[in-house]
């Protein structure tokens, strides 16, 4: 009974993975600028319940709509997801905006995430199995599911977290 928007990843483009890049160092970036007007649009043309999503950079992308968009909106998003999407400046993940909406994010992570574990992450993750070995477990058609449900893991691999918890 809500309405899902979805974020698109990275395309095929050198614009695009020239983006990609730019969200170690540039914040906001034009993307995630225009993810937030894209969710204020459609949300003062839809008066329900508002769910984001998206893959990678398209996690990304929902999550900083989610946390940046309008408070008339914002009050209607019930979940932003982000699946192995990379994470945030620190700036960003500490900002009271942030906070204010952390209970509502929600990131899914394969058990040995690499793309999600780029930046800076925090809130609620799970983490998702996958039969593939790492970089291959980006690919979303991978992760494991039974009926309706991921098949959750416990826990990151070791070599997803190698050099500290990255996920507070």
């Amino acid at each position: 009974n809500s309405l899902f928007l979805a974020c698109r990843g990275t395309d095929d483009t050198l614009v695009g993975w020239h983006e990609d890049f730019q969200l170690s160092f540039l914040c906001p970036t034009p993307s995630q600028q225009a993810a937030v007007s894209y969710v204020e649009e459609i949300g003062s043309l839809y008066r329900g319940n508002i769910r984001l999503g998206g893959h990678s950079k398209g996690g990304n992308l929902a999550i900083w709509a989610a946390v940046h968009c309008n408070t008339a909106v914002r009050g209607r998003i019930l979940r932003a997801y982000s699946n192995d999407g990379p994470g945030f400046t620190e700036e960003m993940i500490r900002s009271p905006e942030y906070a204010a909406m952390e209970e509502k994010l929600l990131t899914l992570l394969p058990q040995s995430s690499i793309v999600g574990m780029l930046l800076e992450q925090s809130g609620p993750y799970e983490v998702v199995r996958s039969p593939h070995m790492r970089l291959l477990q980006h690919d979303p058609f991978s992760w494991q599911i039974l009926g309706p449900e991921f098949v959750r893991m416990p826990a990151l691999a070791k070599e997803a977290v190698e050099g500290g918890e990255r996920i507070r």
